[in-house]
């Protein structure tokens, strides 16, 4: 099981049954569990039914979470309040500011309507649409601010609130720091040099 999310006393959360014949992301409320998505449940826009489950927020209602299909197929999903799915991000999405595609989607986060995430395909970096549409947060041609000549080589933790990203950043020599939006670009808080 992955961490849970929780709201107005309703929880969210993806499992699975032991020895794999069951896999989903469940609701639990008032002593009630109930299936958002499982393994019968068609990728919208993607190949044939959902196989894994990572990751579930909830915000608003409305819950998102990571799941994965078919030959790597790999996406962030959305269920309305009704139940209905809808396809955010997936590895058919566009990379902002690379070439290709994404390959692989994770850490990600979901608060006022926006998501920010760990993505990596031909590049690799945090990315967010909390400007209304999916933008590059920190790449690895992103220079670390604060730090003349170092970009990034690594990403950790993503989290999102009131229209800011925050995230862990790392750099070659062992560079460790959290950094934030607060004035739109990337900006450090504290690092470890």
């Amino acid at each position: 099981m992955w961490q849970p999310s929780a709201e107005n006393g309703r929880v969210v959360f993806p499992g699975w049954e032991s020895g794999d014949a069951q896999r989903g992301v469940y609701s639990w409320q008032s002593g009630a569990l109930s299936i958002i998505a499982d393994k019968s449940t068609p990728i919208p826009g993607g190949p044939g039914t959902f196989t894994h489950f990572f990751e579930a927020a909830i915000d608003g209602g409305q819950v998102m979470f990571q799941g994965n299909g078919a030959g790597g197929y790999n996406g962030l999903f959305l269920a309305d309040k009704s139940g209905g799915i809808t396809r955010l991000y997936d590895t058919n999405t566009p990379i902002p500011g690379a070439t290709g595609t994404f390959s692989f989607l994770s850490q990600s986060v979901f608060r006022d309507g926006r998501v920010a995430f760990y993505g990596q395909g031909s590049m690799a970096g945090i990315y967010s649409d909390v400007s209304g549409q999916l933008e590059v947060i920190a790449n690895h041609d992103t220079p670390v601010p604060g730090f003349p000549g170092m970009t990034f080589n690594g990403f950790g933790s993503v989290a999102i609130d009131d229209g800011v990203v925050a995230f862990t950043g790392l750099a070659p020599g062992g560079f460790l720091g959290v950094f934030s939006t607060h004035e739109d670009a990337p900006r450090v808080l504290i690092a470890n040099s």
